[in-house]
């Protein structure tokens, strides 16, 4: 009786491998299946894309909007976007194709396609209107590209578009940042068209100007890469202050922050004022020092609207003691 117990049981075992073997054999045709076609319902260019909501696993909308030439990233406070990063996803998104791989509901999974992995991507036109509803799924190994489908649709599709790359999907990470699309050099100044500089710590004010050379003849103009710099009108040391000036120079952000959040601009009382050539001035406060959610120090901008996450060590390069830009005296 225990023999045939046996053999009933084994008989089941092998049907249930059979079984998986089928499927497993199905699903691989299917893989197998090809044929390019348009992922997106209708014609679209990428022209006519007005607005884009891209949402991860966890949730949290990050929202592109067109605004006339331009983008915005909306829910990172209107910010304006990479407009070069904006053209290659739409131009991906208008041209997305791809082969057919399956329409059962059943493998979702195993293409990254279900709830816990899909990355969700709405596409509006210019006069709002919802065009297209996409789930994005994981990357395919070794053959570059992703597995897609209509979020109404059956048919998932192999693509292979850098779409979810450049949405700065990667790996495990299956939830976009809106600093992924932001534009985030803040600040330029190029050596030649600054005049001075001044730091402003608290109630003390550090002078910098540059004194140029004088030309070698008076029909020349002024040679703008020959100076020297002065320290509140006597003289300095040159690496500090040219250190000072590269350090402003260029400043890119690494975030942006809630422009209603208290950042004490006013307790920290850092204000570097740079003195350009054709009489402008811009003014950078630097406030708030930050661990959380990354480390940096928050920063504002006369001329720009908004709150920026920053380099926590740019303010230490900025702001030196007075006795750093003094002279140094041979032999000491």
């Amino acid at each position: 009786m225990r023999g045939r117990t046996l053999i009933i049981l084994g008989v089941i075992l092998v049907a249930l491998i059979a079984v998986k073997v089928a499927m497993n054999l199905s699903h691989r045709a299917e893989l197998e299946r090809s044929g390019l076609e348009s992922v997106l319902p209708g014609d679209l260019a990428a022209s006519e894309i007005g607005r884009l909501v891209v949402k991860g696993p966890a949730g949290g909308d990050v929202v592109l909007e067109r605004r006339g030439l331009d983008w915005v990233v909306a829910s990172s406070w209107g910010q304006p976007a990479d407009g070069t990063k904006l053209q290659r996803l739409t131009e991906s998104i208008a041209a997305l194709t791809g082969e057919f791989r399956s329409d059962d509901p059943a493998v979702l999974a195993d293409y990254g396609l279900d709830s816990t992995r899909a990355v969700r991507l709405k596409v509006y036109d210019t006069s709002g209107a919802e065009r297209a509803a996409l789930l994005l799924g994981d990357t395919q190994a070794g053959a570059g590209g992703f597995f897609v489908k209509s979020a109404e649709g059956e048919r998932t599709y192999a693509t292979r578009s850098n779409l979810i790359g450049e949405l700065g999907i990667w790996g495990d990470n299956r939830d976009p940042e809106g600093k992924r699309f932001l534009d985030l050099k803040i600040f330029t100044a190029a050596r030649e068209d600054v005049d001075g500089i001044t730091l402003r710590r608290g109630d003390e004010a550090i002078r910098l100007d540059k004194v140029f050379h004088e030309p070698e003849a008076d029909s020349l103009p002024v040679d703008r890469t020959r100076f020297t710099w002065q320290v509140d009108g006597g003289e300095a040391e040159q690496s500090p202050c040219n250190a000072v000036l590269s350090a402003l120079g260029g400043i890119w952000a690494r975030d942006v922050l809630d422009p209603a959040g208290d950042w004490a601009f006013a307790d920290s009382a850092m204000v570097a004022e740079v003195r350009f050539a054709d009489g402008a001035t811009r003014r950078l406060e630097f406030g708030l020092r930050l661990e959380e959610p990354e480390a940096g120090r928050a920063l504002r901008l006369s001329g720009r609207e908004g709150v920026f996450l920053i380099s926590p060590g740019l303010a230490d390069r900025v702001f030196k003691a007075r006795a750093d830009f003094a002279p140094k005296v041979p032999g000491r």
